[in-house]
């Protein structure tokens, strides 16, 4: 898509910023406020492949942080930590191989969310509520279960995570300070 509005641009008509509305059936509305950054935001992972990044929640301000799930292995992700307070602290991945993947700080009450692998059911993406910071999530699965709220259920404003059609979550990324100040997800 985001291929198409750019060939139509010449670099001559090329503005500063491109603000693109977006309008559903369900009256539901979204709002893209630099599409030319947000058309621009594949980067390359570790095992050479392109992934894209999402819209970033949350204005940042912390350390850098990302997490990319093990592609190509046999690994399979099979509970989901989720550390909260009053805001989200943290995420942790747990594969069947006792492994695990740290997004944030593992501070505050900790919840489990397992996920049903016999049934194949896998991470789909998040239900998140953010502002200045992320509030908390929750967790979103293949199989259409949707996990308890963890954090602030009343903070921020609501955005779901997933990935298009035909693509696939790969990992999430953002900014940690207390808590976490940012939140985005990696998609390919």
């Amino acid at each position: 898509m985001e291929s198409d509005v750019l060939s139509k641009i010449t670099t001559l008509e090329k503005p500063a910023k491109i603000k693109l509305g977006i309008f559903t059936i369900g009256n539901g509305y979204s709002e893209i406020s630099d599409f030319l950054v947000a058309a621009n935001s594949a980067l390359k992972l570790s095992n050479g492949t392109k992934a894209y990044r999402s819209m970033n929640l949350g204005l940042g301000g912390g350390t850098s942080t990302e997490v990319i799930f093990p592609l190509g292995t046999n690994r399979v992700l099979n509970v989901i930590h989720v550390y909260s307070n009053t805001a989200l602290n943290g995420i942790e991945f747990v594969f069947d191989d006792s492994s695990t993947l740290t997004f944030g700080c593992k501070t505050g009450s900790c919840s489990e969310f397992h996920l049903d692998t016999r049934r194949g059911e896998s991470l789909l993406g998040f239900s998140v509520r953010s502002g200045f910071w992320i509030d908390g999530c929750s967790i979103l699965t293949t199989l259409g279960r949707r996990s308890p709220f963890f954090g602030n259920i009343n903070g921020g404003s609501h955005h779901a995570m997933i990935p298009p059609r035909r693509y696939r979550l790969v990992g999430i990324s953002g900014t940690i300070g207390q808590w976490v100040d940012s939140f985005n997800i990696l998609y390919q």
